[in-house]
Parts: C-alpha cells; structure tokens; sequence
C-alpha cells in the first residue's frame, strides 16, 4: 500500500516538493468528483460509498482549514514559506495528523447516524468501525496511521458515538488535532484558537448535512450484514 506512518500527505496534494503538476492532477481530481456529486449526487447505501465519503470530506476539511490557517496567520508572506522545503516536509506531516483528526471526528458522526436510523445495528457497527476507518483512509489514498486508528477504535469502544446531540463535542478532536499540529508558534496558536476552532466547525455544517441526506442507512447495514452472513 506504499508508504505508511504520518508524513505521507494526503492525496500528494500537500508534497510542495514534488512541484505544481502532481498538486494539479490532484486537485483537478478532486474538482470532478466535487462536479460529479453535485450533478449527481450518490447514495451512501453500501460501505464502499461511506468509506469514499468520510475519506474524501475529511481530507478536503483537514486541506483546507490547515492551509487557510497557515495562509492567513503568515499573510503575504505565505507563498515563499510554503515553497521552503523544510517548510514543506512540516506541512505534510501536519496535514496527515489533521486528516486523521477529521477522519476520526466524522466516522464517529457518520455510526451515530446509522445507529439513530437502525437500532439494531449496534453490535455491527461496533465491529465494523475499524473497517470503515481503514477503507477511508484508502479511498482518500492517505497514510496509515497505526495509533489514529487506535484512538478511534477506543473512541468506538467508550460509547461516543451513541450520542451525538451537541455536534461541536463530537468534533472537537480535529479543531484540536488543527491546533496541536499546525506549524505555528505556540503563542500565535494560543491567540488563534478561537478563531481557528470556529472556522473548521464552520466546515462541517455542510459535511454533516450532506451526509444526513445521502445515507442510507437501511440498505448500508443490510449489506454489511449480507457480506458476515448475519
């Protein structure tokens, strides 16, 4: 599956090193799919959907409020910065951190919608959980990352995802996680963090509502429970 760990970013979008061509190709694949689902926007019916959903909307989330962070606390200045390769390797490795913070955040969103829907997918979604999260991180053609799995596994395991009623707990890991890897100084992060919080709540409203009106949940757990037998 190529290179794991946390510093490898997250659709090669982030790796300013490699130069603009490879940023193009994917940010233009990115473009038609956005094109594609407005058009026609799909169902999340089968667990292949949700896993490209929660992949591709976390790392769109973690992209763009790392990097409007970044571009609004340097300024004018953002453009030199960004192409210092040092620079560069630190955005990358706080892009993933962020990608797997909104990936975290959103799977535990996305079960508790299942769950409110089918009540008697608990024990499935249970088992299911580190599955999902898996196969997101492919669909986003992210890195692995053994111990995001892990805090999100126990996130699975605690019971947060049984109640979702205050959206801004729910997605308080990746504002954190923002905060904690952006390469700011940590006075200036201190200052931002208001700001910062709010701006990435800000972009889950929409995340949040697209997936409540696309999930289908009823044909999502029958087919999980097609492919156990269950």
């Amino acid at each position: 599956m190529g290179q794991t760990g946390p510093n490898r970013p997250v659709n090669g979008r982030a790796n300013l090193r490699d130069g603009h061509w490879r940023d193009l190709a994917g940010a233009w694949r990115l473009i038609r799919r956005g094109l594609r689902e407005k058009i026609a926007p799909t169902a999340l019916a089968d667990p292949a959907a949700l896993a490209d959903f929660l992949g591709q909307q976390s790392a769109k989330v973690a992209q763009g409020s790392l990097f409007g962070y970044l571009k609004t606390r340097m300024g004018t200045q953002s453009r030199d910065i960004f192409q210092n390769p040092v620079f560069a390797e630190q955005i990358s490795i706080a892009q993933g951190r962020v990608f797997h913070g909104c990936l975290s955040d959103l799977g535990i969103f996305a079960l508790a919608n299942v769950q409110e829907r089918v009540v008697s997918a608990d024990d499935l979604l249970v088992d299911r959980a580190p599955g999902i999260y898996e196969a997101a991180v492919q669909a986003a053609e992210a890195a692995r990352d053994s111990s995001a799995l892990q805090a999100f596994t126990a996130r699975v395991a605690g019971g947060e995802w049984r109640d979702v009623s205050d959206p801004d707990s729910v997605f308080a890991t990746s504002a954190e996680i923002l905060l904690s890897a952006a390469p700011v100084s940590d006075a200036f992060k201190q200052l931002d963090r208001a700001i910062v919080t709010a701006s990435i709540r800000y972009r889950w409203i929409e995340v949040r509502r697209t997936l409540n009106a696309r999930l289908d949940a009823e044909k999502l757990v029958e087919s999980w429970r097609r492919r156990s037998g269950g």
